[in-house]
């Protein structure tokens, strides 16, 4: 795995709200980073983990909230950030047991689950996990089956 890379730059904000600080490409490269890859490091000194993203011909890496205000910095500061690939699973990134189970039972959504973006498919885990009953958790897959195979309750 190659080593983490470290530069200094200008935290600014973002159209439409949030931060960021510009990537060099060809740095990012060097991690094997491209647009829509998942990083992880530190900004400041503050851990974070973010998804870089190709926005007015820049590659930019989004700076939570959180992390800002846990580095006292604002729009404006130079920054150090260091980076690199984030190859763990986030715990959205994990289908459970009985998500997967009624996928499999399904042709049609069990296609469509596959060809289906990352960031859909955590949300559909995260409202199926955040589910505290029992009958919600499996109402809420049965919505999922039925809007990937396109059946009743397909959202537009």
């Amino acid at each position: 795995m190659p080593q983490p890379i470290t530069f200094t730059t200008t935290l600014r904000s973002a159209r439409g709200g949030g931060h960021v600080v510009a990537v060099d490409p060809s740095l990012a490269a060097t991690i094997g980073a491209k647009q829509r890859s998942r990083v992880r490091g530190q900004v400041q000194g503050v851990s974070y983990r973010s998804n870089l993203a190709s926005m007015g011909g820049e590659l930019l890496l989004g700076v939570h909230k959180a992390v800002i205000g846990a580095a006292g910095v604002g729009p404006g500061d130079r920054v150090r950030v260091t980076m690199e690939l984030d190859t763990e699973p986030l715990p959205s990134d994990t289908v459970p047991p009985d998500l997967r189970s009624a996928l499999a039972g399904s042709t049609a959504a069990s296609a469509a689950w596959e060809r289906t973006s990352p960031s859909r498919r955590r949300r559909y885990v995260q409202g199926i996990t955040e589910a505290k009953r029992p009958e919600t958790r499996r109402r809420r897959i049965e919505a999922c089956l039925q809007e990937l195979a396109g059946g009743p309750g397909v959202k537009a």
